[in-house]
């Protein structure tokens, strides 16, 4: 496991969610709702696997925060499964 790599796809991913939030313009009274977005992360690690803890724990937090409107999907081990980490 390679916490510092992990540490910055999170880190990565809370950028992409800023310049999201940055974006979006207020919703007038019958006005068309933006469709909600789902966004991946790639990690070397799995389910199980310390880290995994974060991420699925940040996915977490964008949903709540978003009110559903993101939504982050892991992909566990997205390099391969023969790749060393």
């Amino acid at each position: 496991m390679n916490t510092m790599r992990t540490w910055a796809a999170v880190g990565a991913a809370a950028l992409v969610m800023a310049g999201l939030a940055g974006c979006s313009a207020p919703v007038e009274s019958g006005s068309p709702v933006a469709a909600p977005i789902t966004l991946t992360i790639g990690t070397d690690d799995e389910p199980g696997a310390p880290a995994a803890d974060q991420i699925e724990y940040f996915a977490d937090r964008v949903a709540d925060l978003s009110d559903g409107a993101i939504t982050i999907e892991p992909e566990w081990k997205a390099a391969g499964e023969d790749k060393p980490d």
